[in-house]
This record gives structure tokens, C-alpha cells and sequence, in this order.
């Protein structure tokens, strides 16, 4: 399996998680990102005995990973949909970027070869990103519908239901057995008392 796809899949069932997630405290996550800015300037300090484009690698990985970790800790502040797409989204940005800055240093057909893997890595990653949260989304909107189908075997309110009940007490012709047939539809599909 190819890692940016199991980069992808990690970074999905984090995100799916925190969409009940509380808030972070403003002081955790300030925390978390100063932790992130140190990180990346410890990273680049690395990269200051480096020449070339083994030193331009290192910068993008740093800054790739730095980008990274603010998307996913932006996810995490404010959990959403789009946040976690976003996250998704940056860190194939991040991995293309580094990706890029590593075929320079080929020569010009492998380059131009190494640009096209690349790029098909990032069209990858995000299809592979989408394909994700659509089936999140298919999932919490089938936990819904059955959320909504245990309601409705508990006895729980159904317009639909109650208005058919309702049809059928209709049929009777005497008074009090027809009202008796409504109040138990009323208590079975519609409103509680």
C-alpha cells in the first residue's frame, strides 16, 4: 500500500472521531502550536549542514510537516467536515511539494517522469480522500436513519403511521370504538402526552 494512501486512511479516523470532540482550550492550543513552530525550527536547523538539494529536501519535509500538523491541529480546534478535508487536502499538498523538490535533482526525462508520479500521487491521495469522507458521511447518515428506524419500533412519533391509524379507526362506526381506535393511534405514531 502506497503511504500516502495509509497517510490519508490514519489522518480519516482521527478526524472522524472529533467530530463529537470537544473544543481545545486556548492555552492547549497555543501550546500545541508552539510546540509545532518549534518543531519546524528545530527541523530546518538540520537542514543548515546539508547542501544542495538534499538541503532543499529537508526544508520542504520540514515545512511539509509543519503545514501538516497545523491543518490537523485546526481540525482538532474546530471539528468539521470541511477542517478535516482540509487537513487531508494539506497534507497531499505537503507530500507533492516534497515530492517535487525531490525530482529536481533528476535529470531531465527522469524528471519529467518523477513530476507525472508525482502528480498522480496527489490526484490519488485526494480521490482517496474523498472517496473516505463520503463513505463518513454515508455511514453518520445511515447511523441516522437507524437512529430514527429504532425510534419508530420504540413506538416513537411517525407522522406517517399515525395518519394511516387514523384511516383505518375511520372504518368504525360506532363512536366510542372509534375514538378509542384514535386515542391508541394518537399514543402509538403521533404526539405523547
Amino acid at each position: 500500500m502506497r503511504p500516502g494512501v495509509v497517510i490519508v486512511a490514519v489522518l480519516l479516523l482521527q478526524f472522524c472521531g472529533m467530530a463529537t470532540a470537544q473544543v481545545l482550550a486556548r492555552g492547549d492550543y497555543r501550546a500545541r502550536e508552539e510546540a509545532i513552530s518549534t518543531r519546524y525550527v528545530s527541523a530546518r536547523a538540520k537542514c543548515a549542514g546539508l547542501a544542495g538539494n538534499p538541503r532543499a529536501v529537508c526544508a520542504a519535509e520540514a515545512s511539509a510537516q509543519a503545514r501538516t500538523a497545523r491543518a490537523e491541529l485546526e481540525a482538532r480546534d474546530r471539528p468539521s467536515a470541511k477542517a478535516r478535508r482540509r487537513a487531508l487536502d494539506v497534507a497531499a499538498q505537503s507530500r507533492h511539494a516534497v515530492a517535487l523538490v525531490r525530482c529536481d535533482a533528476r535529470a531531465r526525462p527522469a524528471r519529467a517522469a518523477c513530476v507525472a508520479e508525482a502528480d498522480a500521487a496527489r490526484t490519488s491521495a485526494r480521490a482517496e480522500a474523498k472517496t473516505l469522507m463520503q463513505r463518513a458521511q454515508a455511514k453518520a447518515v445511515a447511523g441516522e436513519e437507524l437512529a430514527r428506524e429504532r425510534d419508530d419500533a420504540a413506538g416513537g412519533p411517525n407522522p406517517e403511521r399515525h395518519e394511516e391509524a387514523r384511516q383505518q379507526c375511520g372504518g368504525y362506526a360506532g363512536g366510542g370504538i372509534k375514538t378509542l381506535c384514535m386515542d391508541q393511534a394518537g399514543r402509538r405514531f403521533g404526539r405523547r402526552p
